[in-house]
């Protein structure tokens, strides 16, 4: 064996072996930082965190009004034909604005808003809580599962071996997921199986335990990792269209904000009528006797802006409030986000949180690039490597080639 054909095969073995080091390690960094990057961003969130929400709760002063119901229903007939007519849905909705108004931490009408819009779309407008597919029974529902092609390939309706359960959509937000009836359970400590969605998961379908679910899943965010103080935050803009990301990503996102908005509508009025005739009155407060009544002029200024609001769908971004508006003459209702504590950072976001929202946002698009590195840079040493292949056959041949024959060697 010649100098050169040793050298070549030393090559082959060194090199290629380096080669294939580098392409494991390309891609073994690219999945970890698909997997990584998400989760982290996610893991870490700080606004979602129960010790954010509730120093929230304590930092703010409580709801001094409730939804006036009748008033609400007046204003929301004309834009949601299910609500011409009484109905099942009435008593739904009746369960979610009855729960809103006795808990006063909640304060924000932006909440209660996309609550409904959510209820109403993950229940396909019935506004009670429903099986996935609007299924009468599990039998039913799995059925419809079985015979359609898009779930083949899906698992989370298949049968739990441990419990023998299904965990298909369930309830007004459709809850799904072995883990997630798990959550449940533990943020509701049951302990009997009675009482457990994990063993009994029709206990999703009863109306006061899915309004529990309901409220708590979308205030604590821990249905995905998202909540409502992470897009409708006191003093900001409401994030209409990433809000979906608290139940399903960003699946009909512009067309929930678009209910959430038309629902702030009727809820925004309703909550003016109601603090005219306050139910609540152990809160202290200003007086709010000596308010200012509301004239036929403030009606059709705050009619006027609803309008402006209703046809506000496509920037779905904004906080609805048109400066042409903000002059109207209306009563001197206090904000109930203000008087903030001064440590406080609700109302603005400091420097870290800045920094997490970008890198929560920007980790999928940093985690497709990486993976796309690492595809190019595996493609690179495949193409190293049939050159390294081309190299040594070229020499190969040319030392064969430039190598003396028998017969001249013998001469």
């Amino acid at each position: 064996m010649n100098e050169c054909g040793i050298d070549c095969r030393v090559f082959r073995r060194i090199g290629l072996r380096r080669l294939g080091i580098l392409r494991l390690s390309v891609t073994a960094f690219a999945v970890l930082t698909v997997l990584v990057f998400p989760a982290a961003a996610y893991a870490s969130s700080p606004l979602c965190s129960e010790a954010n929400i509730e120093a929230y709760f304590r930092q703010t002063k409580p709801r001094i009004s409730t939804i006036d119901k009748a008033s609400f229903y007046q204003a929301i007939k004309p834009i949601f034909r299910e609500y011409e007519s009484r109905g099942q849905h009435f008593r739904g909705t009746d369960a979610i604005l009855d729960r809103w108004n006795s808990d006063p931490r909640l304060k924000d009408n932006r909440w209660l808003a996309y609550i409904l819009a959510t209820s109403y779309h993950e229940t396909a407008r019935r506004m009670f809580p429903v099986r996935e597919h609007l299924a009468e029974s599990d039998s039913q529902a799995l059925r419809i599962f079985r015979n359609s092609k898009a779930y083949n390939h899906t698992t989370y309706w298949r049968k739990n071996r441990k419990t023998g359960k299904h965990y298909f959509g369930r309830g007004y937000v459709q809850l799904t997921w072995d883990f997630n009836y798990q959550r449940a359970d533990l943020r509701f400590n049951n302990k009997r199986k009675s009482d457990s969605f994990y063993w009994n998961p029709d206990n999703a379908l009863k109306p006061d335990r899915a309004i529990d679910v309901t409220y708590d899943g979308m205030v604590y965010g821990w249905f995905t990792g998202h909540c409502l103080l992470m897009h409708f935050q006191p003093n900001r803009r409401a994030d209409w269209y990433n809000a979906r990301r608290i139940i399903n990503g960003t699946d009909r996102a512009n067309l929930i904000a678009g209910y959430a908005i038309e629902f702030l509508t009727a809820i925004d009025a309703a909550t003016q009528k109601s603090i005219q005739k306050p139910q609540i009155t152990s809160v202290t407060a200003p007086s709010i006797a000596k308010r200012k009544p509301m004239t036929g002029a403030t009606l059709a200024a705050m009619e006027a802006r609803n309008a402006v609001k209703r046809s506000d769908t496509v920037k779905l971004a904004s906080d609805q409030s048109d400066p042409n508006l903000d002059e109207v003459d209306e009563p001197p209702v206090q904000s109930e986000n203000e008087d903030l504590p001064p440590s406080s950072n609700n109302g603005m976001e400091t420097a870290f949180e800045k920094l997490h929202s970008f890198f929560i946002w920007i980790s999928p698009a940093l985690s497709c690039l990486v993976w796309l590195l690492a595809k190019l840079a595996s493609l690179l040493a495949m193409m190293l490597e049939w050159i390294s292949d081309g190299l040594i056959w070229v020499s190969e041949w040319l030392t064969q080639l430039g190598a003396p024959t028998d017969e001249q060697t013998t001469n």
